[in-house]
């Protein structure tokens, strides 16, 4: 059989521990390798050579003339490159490469990179090495140093406040406010007023309560959160209401109230950051939904997470769309944004740490 290397092999430059990571394989038989010394540089370079299927003991003649190894260590370093799935053969890469290369073609390079690393992973088991869930867990939050202590459930944003003296009720039936979502491209209606979307923001977004749990106070709100870890975040950019001045502002899901950011950005760039998207730019307000990574990946410390962040954005995008429509607002959704102009708007630093994913223009008498 002939090995080549893996379409799926990724080099990490360092890890706390100053050591090269070469990962390789898919799904349960990912694999993550360590590499220290001053020959784990020219190995990554060696690896990263093998395109062409060779059989393993070419291989190793190879790797014994180049790495300056005698033969019998270099066929157990090929050995355990084509065990670990660093080296594969060539009819799996062959697969893989079609595979990559047919996604490519539709812009789905770094996607394809994705797919294949997370699918058939396992999400955590009742029981974890003999373990249960409850005591997994509890050992999660008593080991401080592999990934820090357990982010906050919430942020604390100073500024001045703003609320509505009126609340609105809805008295829309679920079938009706159905019957209301139809999909709009722009808006042509009167101007939202604060109250009009600031009361079905606090029913789709609003922490219900909060309870206690196995990693502490978690909270409860109208939209399923994996692990109840609630990532994200919400921030209303005015365009210049007549009870909400042009600005930015952060959502409270504790107190249901808008914070004034201190040092905003231009929210009159929130046109622009959305690519001129007809429903942004007649919208009268637009809520941003933001993850803060960390609180989500803390616990689930795997890959396919990322996957259940996504859907999660799905199920708040649609509680927010059905809160407002049974108030009879309407809700343009956009996935098209500029990351880096949005994180500006929001001053937001780190992407790593919290990033935009999803925009909500809100207006009335949407059109398509």
């Amino acid at each position: 059989m002939k090995y080549e290397l893996s379409p799926t092999f990724k080099v990490t430059r360092l890890d706390e521990k100053s050591r090269v990571l070469v990962h390789a394989g898919t799904g349960d038989a990912r694999v993550h390798l360590a590499l220290e010394g001053p020959e784990s540089q020219p190995l990554v370079q060696w690896l990263l050579g093998q395109h062409t299927a060779r059989a393993d003991d070419a291989l190793a003649t190879d790797a014994a003339a180049t790495l300056g190894m005698n033969l019998e260590d270099a066929r157990e370093l090929v050995a355990h490159l084509v065990d670990n799935g660093v080296l594969t053969s060539s009819t799996s890469v062959d697969t893989a490469r079609r595979h990559i290369e047919v996604w490519g073609q539709y812009g789905w390079r770094d996607a394809a990179d994705f797919h294949l690393a997370t699918t058939g992973l396992r999400f955590i088991p009742d029981q974890v090495d003999g373990l249960s869930y409850e005591d997994y867990f509890s050992r999660m939050v008593d080991d401080t140093e592999s990934a820090g202590e357990q982010p906050h459930p919430a942020i604390s944003v100073e500024g001045p406040r703003v609320t509505s003296p009126d609340e609105c009720t809805s008295t829309t039936s679920l079938a009706e406010t159905l019957t209301r979502s139809k999909p709009i491209n722009r808006f042509v209606g009167d101007p939202v007023a604060l109250a009009e979307f600031l009361s079905p923001l606090r029913e789709a977004f609003g922490v219900q309560r909060t309870v206690g749990g196995l990693l502490g106070p978690h909270h409860l709100r109208s939209y399923p959160s994996g692990g109840a870890r609630h990532p994200f975040e919400a921030y209303v950019v005015s365009k210049g209401l007549a009870d909400l001045p042009q600005g930015v502002y952060y959502f409270d899901p504790i107190t249901n109230e808008l914070v004034v950011r201190g040092t905003p950005g231009d929210a009159a760039q929130i046109d622009t950051a959305c690519f001129g998207k007809g429903g942004i730019v007649s919208a009268d307000a637009v809520i941003v939904l933001t993850c803060r990574w960390l609180r989500h990946s803390w616990k689930y410390r795997y890959a396919r997470s990322y996957r259940m962040l996504m859907l999660e954005v799905g199920h708040i995008v649609q509680a927010v769309h059905l809160a407002m429509r049974s108030h009879d607002v309407g809700v343009y959704h956009c996935p098209s944004i500029n990351d880096l102009l949005l994180r500006q708007i929001l001053t937001l630093g780190d992407d790593c740490a919290e990033g935009p994913v999803y925009a909500l223009g809100l207006g009335h008498e949407g059109v398509r």
